[in-house]
């Protein structure tokens, strides 16, 4: 930690150096995701890869996320996205007053 005054206002600081070199002997300690109890394993959400903590786990669903969703991959999906598409248009049509139960098909 460095001390550094000018014009009576002091200021504590840590230098570039050793704060980088902190955080990667310390990520186990930065990186992790905030406790969010019971509730995402309820939920189903205990597998979310925004919550997952720092480690193979999250790593093995960023590979396969990034295998999954790159532009290539993507161009796959796109058949069964119209499809799907023109089957919520003809449910909406026949039946409009069950819009919510439509779109979790």
């Amino acid at each position: 930690m460095a001390h550094k005054s000018c014009l009576r206002n002091e200021a504590r600081y840590i230098p570039v150096v050793h704060a980088s070199s902190c955080m990667a002997n310390c990520k186990h300690i930065y990186f992790q995701t905030p406790y969010t109890g019971l509730t995402t394993t309820r939920i189903g959400w205990d597998r979310a890869l925004t919550l997952l903590p720092y480690g193979e786990l999250q790593r093995k669903h960023t590979r396969l996320a990034h295998e999954g969703l790159n532009p290539i991959a993507l161009q796959a999906y796109r058949q069964l996205q119209e499809y799907e598409a023109v089957v919520l248009l003809q449910e909406i049509a026949t039946i409009p007053n069950d819009f919510r139960n439509h779109l979790r098909r």
